[in-house]
């Protein structure tokens, strides 16, 4: 399912006119950490503040690159951020084991997980069932590997039986591991995963297979805007503002990608424009079209689907407390449901 100018369009001109907040005052600037470098997957926030409407709504922020999703909700905690963009996964963890300190989703970016296992598609890891017996290694804080316990229990296979190793090296250089024969498997988002293939001048296409974990894991959900709990309690018009930013600026990398690029490549000049627009239109064609976009918008969350999300982590991580749904996720400062970006399909 892809995100269109159509799907984009259901905001009415009514809705645009209202996307405006007044100023207010704002003691000083939100610190926000961002999910990674900079790169076409956070590239929205980047145009919400190039475009002027952070500021419109009365908002600054000042944007930290950061050094992958799953470490996101942890950094923000004990490094004292406001807001951070990272994995739900690894909130849902904090949250269970740190319930007074720990921030708080308030807009689900991500309504599918991103997170794969690549193979060569041509090797002979052709099902699941296949991995038994293999190596799979990936970076110790990728999303993937910390799930993937999640994963094996829907693709009825043994975890155990499975040898996973930590790796330090580049998503390219694992991939070349990976058709060199050194490793059977490699952890990562499925957009990461593609975009290190064209920068390492592979062909993802031919020589690689993806097992997606939304494919099994229908009720996981994948990075969230996370804020600290005493921004919920003291600055609730200047989170509105700041999530109606947001959705501007998301409406926009849709509708003009290259701007969306422009955003990025002004903060690292040094960026592949054509594989972060490739890594952007990814991300919205994949983490972010899930069916229930239609349905709730993205940012908003199906209660079902995040407490079996949550019931899942808390199992396969041994965790003693299930958290609550709401302390998980906060949905009062979301846009009005007419401001929302829905993904219709074609």
């Amino acid at each position: 399912m892809t995100l269109t100018r159509r799907d984009v369009m259901t905001l009415t001109a009514g809705a645009l006119a209202a996307a405006a907040w007044p100023a207010r005052t704002q003691a000083r600037p939100l610190r926000m950490l961002l999910n990674s470098g900079y790169s076409g997957a956070n590239s929205f926030f980047l145009l919400a503040e190039d475009r002027g409407y952070l500021k419109e709504a009365g908002v600054s922020v000042t944007f930290t690159a950061g050094r992958g999703a799953y470490t996101a909700a942890n950094r923000m905690m004990e490094e004292g951020f406001d807001v951070a963009y990272g994995d739900v996964n690894a909130l849902i963890e904090l949250v269970s084991l740190e319930p007074g300190k720990s921030p708080v989703g308030v807009y689900m970016v991500f309504n599918s997980t991103p997170s794969a296992l690549v193979v060569k598609a041509d090797g002979p890891i052709q099902l699941p069932y296949d991995l038994l017996g293999r190596r799979i290694v990936g970076h110790a804080t990728d999303v993937a590997l910390n799930t993937f316990r999640v994963y094996a229990a829907h693709a009825r296979v043994d975890p155990d039986e499975i040898t996973i190793d930590t790796s330090e090296a580049s998503m390219e250089d694992m991939l070349k591991d990976l058709l060199a024969g050194k490793v059977d498997a490699v952890f990562g988002y499925a957009s990461t995963i593609r975009a290190a293939a064209t920068a390492a001048k592979i062909d993802a296409g031919k020589q690689l297979k993806l097992f997606k974990y939304e494919d099994l894991m229908t009720e996981f959900y994948g990075s969230t805007v996370m804020v600290s709990r005493r921004l919920v309690a003291e600055s609730p018009e200047l989170l509105r503002g700041m999530l109606r930013a947001f959705t501007r600026g998301l409406r926009d990398a849709i509708l003009q990608p290259d701007s969306a690029i422009d955003a990025v490549a002004k903060r690292d000049p040094k960026i592949d424009r054509a594989i972060e627009r490739a890594r952007l239109q990814d991300t919205l064609d994949g983490e972010m079209a899930h069916p229930e976009g239609q349905r709730i918008g993205i940012g908003e969350v199906d209660p079902g689907r995040l407490a079996a999300n949550i019931v899942q982590i808390v199992e396969t991580r041994k965790l003693q407390r299930v958290p609550g749904i709401l302390e998980i996720f906060n949905d009062e400062f979301l846009p009005p449901i007419n401001e929302r970006i829905t993904s219709l399909g074609q």
